[in-house]
Order: structure tokens, then sequence, then C-alpha cells
């Protein structure tokens, strides 16, 4: 029965990595690492001693996708194939915006963060020199709560074993 074992070794690794995600090492890439669920892409070229806790932060933005996915996009494909059996709608050309719809709520918590800094400058004073900093696409990003999950929990390499579903949803 050793094949057996070695299809049930592989279904493992297979379902491991649609949960956690499937790493892909590439040569060139703007950044350090990026992820697009089931995906995460990394330099080869990185340090050893961020390595692991990169890892971990795209992983964490995996998650937060097949999240989103489970939580959106199952429904409405569900929706979608009841309405294509009934012969009322045809949804074959909305297939290929699925794997967007992560992309749409990072976009609306992007928009929220920037209202929210925008509004709120206070956050962007900087006491030293008595002026207020120059509100940045960076400072931005970092402020949604996507990032903030993952950067505060990037140098915890348990955290995903613990992490609930829609866990970014607490850092609003």
């Amino acid at each position: 029965y050793k094949w057996v074992a070695q299809l049930s070794s592989f279904y493992n690794i297979i379902m491991g990595c649609f949960r956690n995600g499937f790493p892909v090492a590439v040569n060139k890439l703007w950044y350090n690492a990026w992820a697009f669920y089931p995906f995460f892409f990394f330099r080869k070229d990185l340090k050893a001693e961020d390595t692991l806790t990169l890892l971990t932060h795209e992983r964490t933005h995996v998650r937060q996708q097949r999240d989103i996915h489970l939580l959106v996009s199952v429904p409405i494909m569900a929706i979608l194939s009841v309405l294509e059996l009934l012969g009322i709608f045809d949804q074959y050309y909305l297939l290929l915006f699925i794997p967007f719809i992560p992309t749409v709520f990072y976009g609306i918590d992007f928009i929220r963060s920037w209202v929210f800094l925008s509004v709120y400058g206070k956050l962007l004073y900087d006491g030293k020199n008595e002026e207020y900093r120059k509100l940045t696409w960076q400072m931005v990003r970092e402020n949604t709560c996507f990032e903030r999950e993952a950067i505060m929990r990037s140098p915890n390499l348990e955290y995903l074993y613990d992490r609930k579903f829609m866990a970014h949803l607490s850092y609003l």
C-alpha cells in the first residue's frame, strides 16, 4: 500500500498549499514578495534572516484572500451557476473576474485608509519639525487592515496555526 501513502502525502501537500499558498521563487520582482491566491511569489536573492517573517507575511495575505474567496466568490459562483442552469444568465465572462475579487476589497480598504489618513491629518503631524508629513502611497498601504494584520503578525511564525476566519476585520 505504498501508493496509498504516496497519494495521501501528495494530497496533504496540495491541500496545505491551497491553505497557505503555493510558493514560487522568481529572479526579478518589484517587491520582495507578492501574494495572489493561491500563489505567493518571492525573490530568490532574499537574505536568510528576512525570509521566514516575509513568508509568514505573504502567507497571511494568502489566507486573507482565501477568506474573501470563501465568503464572497463561492456564493457568487453558486448563484451564477444556478442562473446558468435556469437559462436566465450566461456566466462565463464573469468567471474571469472571480480571481480579482480580493483585489477589489483591497482597493476599497485602500480608499478607506486614504480617507482616514486625509481626514485625521493629526496622525501625520511630525512633532520634531513642527510640520505635517506628506501623505505617501506607502503610508496609506500600510494602514489598510490587510497590511496591518500581516505586518503585526509576521514575526510570530506560529500565527497561521491559530488565525481565525476573517481576522483582518479586527484591524479596521
